[in-house]
């Protein structure tokens, strides 16, 4: 680009003194002499280090739950819509799982509203462990999670992962020094079976979940 047009401009890694490695916005124009030969060149930078943190900042606001670190309902749906076009091209099937804490109200009742925010974290690190990177795991808000999983053999596939979510809570978790259980109600819909759009997925393990936890709390229901 400077040979031809005689300038460049973008963005490019350098290294301060100290060895510490930064991003930069960097100009470089090529200055002629007679003849239309360049005879040096100017560059010119900014430090962006703190408007490439700002940039993350905002990135990490957007798709991601403050408390938990884990991908929010944007993140979901967005991950959702790519897992449907995936399903539908490649005629595997794939799981909605929409989960809610049983009795989440009396645990922020008796040990407080920090102690429960607490409990929603470490039960977002189990998650984590729980499942790889190729499943999405996200917090719907307040003590509602919904996980989505992609290439799924058959419906069995799909009951495995809801044998391991409900794993997580067989342990206790130790909160502040407090021993607490806590134990949840899963809704499971399929897709592309049951619905090839994310929000009537959502809605319907939305529905079976309601079912379950008026049932039988701790439970699983399919929407079919």
């Amino acid at each position: 680009d400077i040979k031809s047009k005689g300038f460049w401009a973008g963005e490019v890694w350098n290294k301060r003194k100290n060895g510490e490695i930064y991003p930069e916005s960097l100009n470089i124009t090529s200055v002629t002499k007679e003849g239309n030969m360049p005879s040096y060149y100017v560059g010119t930078f900014n430090d962006i280090t703190r408007s490439k943190a700002a940039d993350a900042e905002i990135q990490n606001l957007a798709f991601y739950d403050s408390l938990t670190q884990l991908p929010n309902r944007r993140y979901l749906l967005d991950q959702l819509d790519r897992a449907l076009a995936t399903s539908k091209r490649s005629g595997h099937r794939g799981a909605l799982l929409f989960l809610d804490l049983d009795d989440f109200k009396r645990v922020n009742d008796c040990n407080g509203h920090s102690a429960g925010d607490e409990l929603l974290k470490s039960i977002a690190q189990r998650f984590k462990h729980a499942f790889d990177l190729n499943d999405t795991v996200s917090r719907f808000g307040g003590d509602e999670f919904i996980f989505s999983f992609s290439n799924l053999d058959s419906r069995e596939t799909a009951k495995q992962k809801v044998e391991k979510l409900s794993a997580v809570f067989k342990e206790s978790f130790i909160i502040d020094g407090k021993i607490l259980t806590t134990d949840a109600s899963i809704g499971v819909s399929m897709f592309p079976s049951d619905s090839s759009d994310p929000e009537t997925l959502i809605i319907n393990a939305d529905i079976v979940l309601y079912r379950t936890k008026a049932a039988n709390k701790g439970a699983v229901q399919f929407w079919c």
